[in-house]
């Protein structure tokens, strides 16, 4: 079925999939949701639905991948998001895959706030935010203690506006 043709996908590729099917059984929804970079449509479903998760799924896919390719510069650190690591007055620290992602989303928009229903909808690739709003809480203070040592670096949490990152020595950042 469907599901093992996906899981034998995995083996070799994180292309995104998407599954088209009526099976509507929450065992089927979890065995679904439950492959990594995967989402859910049930039939009958609209064409513009699909159209729209197919969509969602090439902005977070462009995205991560964007990231991937670069690192970037924050403060006095280097981020590197394929090796998962900052790196500070040559020592590094080891980031989890989320917090990973996470810090890629911040550093693709420093200076910007980024509300906190869109970096989870990216970071878990989930639409029901409420759920992980406590994992994005840890993985930002966790991020904050790492970035504690340059005084220079601030993720700010703002009511209505979201999450950013900026860079105090960077001109070019937004108040």
């Amino acid at each position: 079925d469907g599901f093992e043709i996906a899981k034998q996908i995995r083996k070799i590729s994180d292309v995104p999939i998407i599954f088209t099917t009526s099976r509507d059984g929450n065992e089927d929804y979890e065995t679904g949701f439950g492959i990594t970079n995967s989402d859910y449509v049930r039939k009958p479903y609209r064409l513009v639905e699909l159209l729209l998760r197919i969509n969602k799924m090439i902005e977070v896919e462009m995205l991560l991948s964007a990231a991937a390719d670069n690192h970037f510069r924050i403060g006095r650190f280097q981020f590197f998001p394929e090796e998962q690591s900052l790196k500070f007055n040559k020592g590094d620290i080891h980031l989890s895959p989320l917090d990973t992602t996470v810090l890629a989303l911040l550093c693709r928009n420093k200076g910007k706030f980024i509300p906190r229903e869109d970096v989870i909808r990216l970071a878990w690739q989930v639409e029901d935010t409420e759920s992980k709003e406590t994992a994005l809480y840890n993985s930002i203070s966790r991020l904050k203690k790492y970035l504690y040592n340059d005084e220079h670096v601030r993720i700010e949490n703002k009511i209505r506006l979201g999450i950013r990152i900026r860079d105090l020595d960077d001109k070019n950042a937004e108040e």
